[in-house]
């Protein structure tokens, strides 16, 4: 299983995935959402150290299912950020 993203390329159950610096030190949220903007999976929600952080997503769903093939949405949201950007998961 391969996850690829804008900030490169992870494979699920293996892989990290490094997301975009934090202006300070503080609370982030990462989430998966589908294409229908439906939540798939919550990587990170809590405080979290300022600069780039490493995230692995295993290709899961939060009840522990295996996510289907296809594009997804993750979505940062910090302390004056909200960025979202598109990723697909290869089975």
């Amino acid at each position: 299983s391969r996850a690829r993203a804008a900030y490169g390329t992870a494979a699920a159950g293996q892989g990290t995935r490094s997301v975009p610096g934090l202006a300070g030190e503080g609370r982030a949220r990462l989430r998966i959402y589908d294409l229908r903007g439906r939540r798939v999976r919550t990587l990170v929600d809590g405080h979290r150290p300022e600069g780039r952080n490493l995230v692995a997503w295993d290709g899961t769903t939060d009840r522990g299912l295996g996510a289907a093939a296809g594009t997804y949405l993750y979505q940062l949201r910090s302390p004056g950020v909200v960025e979202t950007r598109k990723m697909m998961l290869a089975r």
